[in-house]
């Protein structure tokens, strides 16, 4: 079963055929052309995605009810919700000119590795914590320190998000774990 990320606040009000959704879900279908499918779900019916042939209707602040397509829906969703906002993360060029001027290499200082260093500032706690909340949300990775290579980083913090990881104030490739404070950093894998 492809996972569902419930959005229980969403930035317009919703009618589906008439009737009022107060929260929906979304999926990302494997193999399909969409980035994300809108799924709701009725008592009687049950759970099933929107698709054209529903009548949706939007309306803001009480304002009146406007008839919108999926396709609009969709979009009013991923630009205004905070589960999709778009993270603008430092080119690679930027990455690679930090990493050469960032070398412990360079300080003529032997490089001793402490087995403790990470249970004195509170990383390993941290990481446990991360690695926990991708591993309920079924979501592969690799680790190396406090940094996660994972298959969508946008697909990933958002299920950090909604474990209260919050936005990093130094950079916005960060986020940070709200317990400890301490930052950790989303890569994407390549393909």
């Amino acid at each position: 079963m492809l996972e569902l990320l419930r959005i229980p606040d969403l930035p317009v009000e919703l009618r589906v055929n008439g009737l009022i959704v107060r929260s929906v879900h979304i999926r990302w279908p494997h193999d399909s052309a969409v980035d994300f499918e809108i799924l709701i779900t009725d008592p009687q019916i049950g759970t099933f995605a929107l698709s054209d042939a529903c009548e949706l209707e939007t309306r803001e602040d009480g304002s009146n009810w406007h008839l919108v397509t999926l396709e609009q829906f969709a979009k009013t969703l991923a630009e205004r919700s905070k589960y999709f906002r778009r993270v603008v993360l430092p080119s690679s060029a930027k990455v690679a000119e930090e990493q050469l001027f960032d070398r412990l290499d360079d300080v003529e200082a032997p490089h001793r590795k402490s087995s403790r260093l990470g249970e004195l500032t509170g990383h390993v706690e941290c990481v446990k914590r991360v690695q926990q909340v991708l591993y309920e949300a079924r979501i592969p990775h690799q680790t190396a320190g406090t940094v996660f290579v994972v298959p969508s980083v946008s697909r990933t913090r958002i299920v950090l998000r909604r474990a209260s990881f919050e936005e990093s104030k130094i950079t916005s490739a960060a986020l940070v774990e709200p317990h400890s404070g301490h930052a950790i950093h989303l890569l994407q894998l390549r393909p």
